[in-house]
């Protein structure tokens, strides 16, 4: 009998079984992540997506920022906690059922230009989830903080942001994809679905951040997005 596969193995979609892990979510020793460029487009502005009215200028503007305790500790700085969500490895989805019913999954992610991404088939629990409410959290222990960003998770068709993002799966999981109709189209995990996958870019609402393990530079902190 195989052995089960690991959490890393089933986070969808980019973990295929023996695939390369450049690097452990709980190794401190990552370098940072290297900026993305389009070769079509050169530098990436923030995204247009495929949702009328959308845009994704809510991770990358400054947020207000208040503290969550009492004893006078100044607040992280939104920019490190960007850098620390980059800098992880496999997140975790939360999504609503119709019926209202919560659902968790654990994903692969990257970030472009401090949004982040993730690819999901479309015929998973949480595709079916975001097709009617795009209302999501993504959770993260990264490196010394755990991180919890609220917000709405929506599908990107711009051609350099799927190309910009495939770019970092490549790099960051060793997960290569083909991008054809506005979707990506790769071998997954088995867990994943059959594809094609979409790829979906997460606007934050609320984000929380607490310092872990020997995370002492992340102070308890609270970003509300869109207030400015």
């Amino acid at each position: 009998m195989g052995r089960r596969p690991t959490a890393r193995e089933e986070a969808q979609p980019g973990a295929t079984r023996g695939s390369r892990v450049r690097h452990h979510p709980l190794d401190r020793r990552r370098d940072p992540p290297r900026p993305v460029r389009c070769a079509a487009a050169g530098p990436l502005s923030a995204p247009t997506l495929s949702v009328p009215g959308a845009t994704m200028t809510g991770m990358t503007d400054e947020p207000e920022t208040s503290s969550m305790v009492s004893d006078g500790s100044a607040t992280t700085p939104w920019a490190d906690a960007v850098a620390a969500l980059a800098a992880a490895d496999t997140y975790w989805l939360s999504t609503v059922r119709p019926d209202g019913r919560p659902h968790v999954v654990p994903i692969l992610g990257v970030v472009v230009d401090g949004v982040f991404h993730f690819a999901a088939w479309p015929g998973s629990v949480a595709g079916h989830n975001l097709a009617t409410d795009p209302r999501c959290v993504v959770a993260v222990n990264a490196g010394g903080i755990d991180l919890a960003v609220e917000g709405r998770a929506v599908p990107v068709r711009a051609e350099p942001v799927l190309q910009a993002a495939a770019a970092r799966y490549l790099e960051q999981y060793d997960w290569p994809v083909e991008i054809r109709d506005g979707a990506y189209h790769a071998e997954g995990a088995p867990t994943a679905g059959p594809g094609p996958y979409n790829l979906y870019a997460v606007t934050p609402s609320t984000a929380f951040g607490y310092g872990s393990g020997s995370g002492e530079d992340y102070n308890p902190t609270r970003w509300r997005f869109g207030r400015r």
